[in-house]
């Protein structure tokens, strides 16, 4: 979900757009007076939109957001609380295989998770909104809702049908290393079901998509 394109910037570097299009400006104007405006701002808008997909990772501009590009591929086993009766509370405990693919812009992050139990019933999640902020240089907060398409399982307790869900984790880095932490909770049916995701390691900075 498209956020605004100045939530993330530092005070500081919000003044670079603001800082080109009057250099552009400046130097437009005496050429071709009122009509110079057209230009410059549409300079800027592309400048904006150049340092939002792609330039803001580069060491020369990312001085001038509040985030890091956690960008990639993660994975490990999330641990799910499955409920089996509704009356006394029993549940089950079982370990869901889990890629989660995160894929980022300067205003703009989304989650896409692929679920494997015991090596089938694949499910894909995808986040709806998601909103990220930073705790210090070393943890982020990573909170978004989603959506699962579902998929019929061979065994009940595992079956993925289709629901609804938030996740709320924080991105921790170690010595240069990746990893997301958290707990979920999902309003599936019959029954909701909630867990974790511990130690979700980003095995690489590309986008791969398991299934």
């Amino acid at each position: 979900m498209k956020t605004n394109y100045f939530n993330n910037y530092t005070s500081q570097g919000f003044l670079v757009p603001l800082a080109f299009f009057l250099t552009i400006n400046t130097i437009l104007y005496p050429l071709f007076g009122v009509l110079s405006i057209i230009i410059p701002i549409l300079l800027t808008l592309f400048l904006i939109r150049s340092i939002d997909t792609h330039l803001w990772k580069n060491p020369l501009f990312n001085w001038m957001f509040t985030i890091k590009d956690i960008s990639g591929t993660y994975r490990g086993r999330q641990e799910c609380h499955v409920f089996i009766e509704e009356n006394n509370c029993e549940k089950r405990l079982i370990y869901i295989d889990v890629d989660i693919i995160i894929t980022q812009t300067a205003s703009e992050i989304k989650v896409d998770s692929f679920y494997t139990y015991d090596k089938r019933d694949p499910s894909h999640s995808k986040s709806k909104f998601c909103f990220i902020s930073k705790i210090n240089d070393h943890n982020y907060e990573l909170v978004y809702n989603y959506e699962n398409g579902g998929k019929e399982s061979l065994d009940r307790l595992a079956t993925k049908d289709k629901h609804e869900g938030a996740c709320f984790s924080k991105i921790t880095i170690k010595n240069g290393e990746y990893f997301l932490n958290g707990r979920y909770y999902a309003n599936r049916k019959p029954l909701p079901s909630s867990g974790i995701f511990p130690n979700i390691k980003r095995i690489s900075k590309d986008i791969t998509h398991p299934f």
